[in-house]
């Protein structure tokens, strides 16, 4: 009970680093979603194969068990791919030929 007087202490507040405008404009979208009573679309992730001689294979890795999942395979040089996401996933990138990615659980051929 101390702690969270203290946390709410206007000396403390007063201390805290001011938001980028970003950050205000996140906080604002959640704090009118949290008021209306709806849900905030769920992130989004989009990959670009800059290569232009390589295919990539895209993976996520599972944080509990350390393992990749193919989100996408062959991702042909110059094309994009947009996938939902949320923060702190991890993303992992090889290149088509890389033996490593070929160890990696395949939940999507596309």
């Amino acid at each position: 009970r101390t702690s969270h007087h203290l946390a709410d202490n206007a000396v403390v507040m007063q201390g805290m680093p001011d938001l980028a405008d970003n950050h205000k404009e996140h906080v604002r979208n959640a704090a009118m979603a949290l008021l209306r009573g709806v849900d905030l679309p769920p992130p989004q992730a989009h990959f670009v194969n800059r290569h232009t001689d390589q295919k990539l294979h895209l993976y996520w890795k599972n944080h509990g068990t350390q393992e990749l999942v193919a989100v996408k395979k062959h991702l042909q040089p110059g094309e994009s791919f947009g996938t939902t996401t949320y923060p702190g996933h991890v993303f992992v990138a090889y290149y088509a030929n890389d033996d490593e990615a070929n160890h990696s659980k395949s939940n999507n051929n596309s």
